[in-house]
């Protein structure tokens, strides 16, 4: 299936919107990467409390 492009952008400007797109997902991934290298030290019941806490947080949109 061919790719659509975004209409109003020409392809440098929908390239850089991608290459943008790309980058912000990889600083959330490094983000995400360094909490959890955090949270794996903390002791195991306060990752319990944590992760319990986490499930019973409604969620918001």
């Amino acid at each position: 299936m061919a790719r659509q492009q975004a209409p109003g952008l020409d392809e440098a400007a929908e390239a850089e919107l991608e290459s943008s797109a790309a980058r912000i997902a990889q600083i959330i991934a490094a983000a995400a990467y360094e909490v959890s290298i955090e949270v794996a030290r903390w002791p195991e019941e306060l990752r319990e409390q944590a992760a319990a806490g986490f499930k019973m947080r409604p969620r918001t949109q």
